[in-house]
């Protein structure tokens, strides 16, 4: 088995559990190094990970022989320039959602990876999960028979951290795009779309700021219709009431319905005949790891992985046109 040695740009949060662990558990599969412009956060991410090597920059990184493929876990604003630099260094990459800070960001870096004919993947990683695969397997199946509409609300009190004078980068229009809606919505909007096999062909909407608590869009009310003519309604509010948490994604057929979650992992129900049918799946400890592991396989040549540039083009397409009338 050839190993592919990784090397990743950040190291915060999503780092830490998610995805970096993954990188040095799967078998063939190790971390090189890591880099963050906080140079003390990075040695003490490495300790912690037992990862030899701390990058004093990017380009120390990219110009690293041993480094197979580039993870970049840093805010969306940095994320085509990484992505260009290692790609132009002939690393192939796998970068965080949202892809880029708009469609147009994201467009440029998949048409570079194929002028490249190198790799780009994308975290959506929720295609290989086994959760939503039940999903696609009922959908494939035709168990609620021919698909006619697919609803997602996610709705949420406000953090402690959003009444800060100083907001979270998650916060910043420069840095993420906008507000929580970029943060989380590529999550739903892409599974969406993997579940369906389908892509969003057409979409609007209306965004607004209701809770005052910062500049960004807060609530978000969409729709979109998909290249197979599903119609679909997307409703965001990240200023509800506490323990207002809703987050329900719900398939509706000429022969039933299915309502799962995006974020929550309730269990999946099938209503169909006056009757629910439960179905439950495994969370990962390290929720990553299974898309991550289709990378591997697809590096090899054994296999390959759902979640790349090019699927990722639609999402980014949908969201830009949802607040496109907030931005204006």
């Amino acid at each position: 088995m050839k190993t592919i040695t990784w090397a990743a740009i950040g190291c915060g949060n999503v780092c830490e559990v998610k995805s970096l662990p993954a990188m040095y558990k799967l078998p063939g599969s190790r971390v090189a190094g890591v880099f963050a412009r906080n140079s003390a956060k990075a040695a003490d991410f490495a300790q912690r990970h037992g990862i030899a090597k701390v990058y004093g920059s990017v380009e120390e990184l990219l110009g690293d022989p041993l480094v197979d493929m580039v993870y970049i876990s840093t805010p969306p604003d940095t994320h085509k320039a990484y992505t260009m630099a290692a790609l132009n260094a002939g690393k192939p990459v796998y970068v965080e959602k949202p892809m880029g800070l708009n469609y147009a960001e994201c467009l440029a870096m998949h048409q570079h990876a194929q002028k490249l004919e190198l790799k780009l993947f994308v975290a959506h990683y929720r295609r290989a999960l086994p959760y939503f695969l039940q999903v696609k397997k009922l959908l494939d199946e035709a168990a609620i028979g021919k698909l006619i509409n697919v609803n997602w609300t996610l709705q949420q009190p406000p953090y402690a951290q959003d009444n800060a004078p100083e907001k979270p980068w998650r916060l910043q229009a420069d840095k993420a795009g906008g507000g929580y809606f970029f943060d989380l919505a590529p999550h739903g909007l892409d599974i969406l779309q993997f579940l369906m096999n389908d892509v969003i062909a057409d979409a609007g909407g209306f965004a607004t700021n209701r809770g005052g608590l910062y500049s960004v869009e807060d609530t978000i009310a969409a729709s979109f219709v998909t290249k197979n003519g599903v119609v679909g309604t997307a409703q965001f509010s990240f200023v509800t009431a506490p323990n207002s948490k809703v987050d329900r994604l719900t398939f509706v057929g000429t022969a039933g319905e299915i309502q799962c979650a995006v974020f929550a992992f309730t269990p999946i129900q099938l209503l169909r005949n006056e009757t629910v049918e439960t179905f439950t799946a495994i969370r990962p400890e390290h929720i990553q790891m299974p898309l991550i592991q289709t990378i591997l396989d697809e590096l090899r040549g054994e296999g390959f992985c759902p979640s790349t540039a090019e699927t990722a083009l639609s999402t980014a397409w949908a969201m830009d046109k949802m607040v496109e009338k907030f931005k204006a």
